[in-house]
This record gives C-alpha cells, sequence and structure tokens, in this order.
C-alpha cells in the first residue's frame, strides 16, 4: 500500500512539472532585451522554429529594405508547448545601431 502511494504521489508530481513546462526547449529568448549587446530576438519563417538570438547586421550585409517586421504573437508546438514573444524580429534582424538598410539594394549602410 505504502508503494502505490509513493507511486501516486510521484506521478501527480511529474504531470505538475511537467504542466508547467509548457514552453518547447531551446527557447533562447522571447523579446529582444532578452540578448547580449550587439544581438536581437529573431524567429525564422519555418515550421516549428524557435526564437533565437542573432547578431545584428553590419554594413555592407543584406539587409530588407522597408523592414524589419516584427512580432508579439504566440507561437504554438507539438504537444501542445507555446512560446509568447513581445517584438522579436521575423527572418532578419535589423541593422546595428546607426546604420539604415538602403535600398535599392537592400544593404546596411
Amino acid at each position: 500500500m505504502k508503494f502505490f502511494v509513493a507511486a501516486l504521489v510521484l506521478l501527480a508530481l511529474s504531470l505538475s512539472v511537467s504542466a508547467q513546462s509548457s514552453e518547447p526547449e531551446g527557447v533562447a529568448c522571447k523579446s529582444p532585451s532578452d540578448c547580449p549587446k550587439g544581438t536581437t530576438c529573431v524567429i525564422e519563417q519555418m515550421r516549428y522554429s524557435l526564437p533565437s538570438c542573432k547578431p545584428l547586421l553590419k554594413k555592407g550585409e543584406s539587409c530588407r529594405p522597408g523592414a524589419p517586421w516584427r512580432s508579439s504573437s504566440e507561437y504554438y508546438y507539438p504537444n501542445g508547448k507555446k512560446v509568447k514573444v513581445e517584438g522579436i524580429y521575423v527572418t532578419i534582424p535589423p541593422c546595428e545601431e546607426g546604420l539604415e538598410c538602403k535600398r535599392p539594394m537592400g544593404v546596411c549602410e
């Protein structure tokens, strides 16, 4: 009987721990402020991509004119996992501070 009660307690504890970790593993950031200086939070546009810290674009690097696109949303993953993000960049990070993505070439200058 003691074994049965102990097993039930362990099962309840494991269920409560798994319920608390509703985020998928590997989420590096949820907002740009979560990343170290010189980097920002970016999510790719591929299915089940996870947000990660990527370097800001340097002078001469390719960028997206008229962007960057930002997202404040919840992203859903298999097994009911989800992550809520605030103001992260989609696909391409912005240019470093003081640089601008110039048209028509799409280069940080």
